[in-house]
């Protein structure tokens, strides 16, 4: 789809999968500026994608390519998962099944080359499952503790939880 204004996303762990040069970086940076840099707006996105989402990153750059891509990412602390190189130019097609309560599990989003995306992924508690059950078990860590309690202990989990293992509150 062209870049729409609105996406409503469901709460459910995602997978980020963006391009690189023209999306998150100006096209073609170290030829024409002699360097990589940010799009206005990009690296704000990648910051606030929750630390349990994954993110892959594809792009056309050779593995000639692969050296700085890879320094420029570390140095301005871009997190990522996985990083692919050598990715066809043309179409990238994502094929992937809905839930079954009818969650569309594949959105995707063509932007301006050079611009990047101004499309607002607002995050809609009415959508999705929460199938990750230890998530959702962590969820209850605080306000439901009797609860909790119990469910952890009919999933034979140790009832104490240290830390926030998942990034929840």
């Amino acid at each position: 789809m062209l870049e729409p204004k609105e996406i409503h996303i469901s709460p459910m762990p995602k997978t980020w999968i963006l391009d690189l040069d023209g999306t998150i970086l100006v096209h073609d940076g170290p030829y024409i500026i002699g360097k990589d840099q940010f799009l206005p707006g990009a690296k704000e996105f990648l910051d606030q994608i929750p630390k349990r989402d994954m993110i892959i990153f594809l792009t056309a750059r050779s593995n000639y390519e692969k050296a700085h891509t890879l320094k420029f990412l570390k140095e301005n602390h871009v997190r990522y998962d996985h990083i692919i190189f050598e990715a066809g130019q043309g179409e990238r097609i994502m094929i992937n099944d809905t839930k079954p309560d009818g969650l569309v599990t594949a959105i995707a989003v063509n932007t301006t080359r050079d611009r990047f995306c101004q499309t607002n992924f607002v995050t809609d508690d009415s959508m999705g499952t929460i199938y990750d059950y230890e998530a959702m078990l962590l969820r209850l860590h605080s306000d439901f503790p009797l609860l909790r309690s119990s469910l952890f202990k009919a999933l034979g989990r140790n009832t104490e939880l240290v830390g926030n293992p998942v990034g929840w509150s």
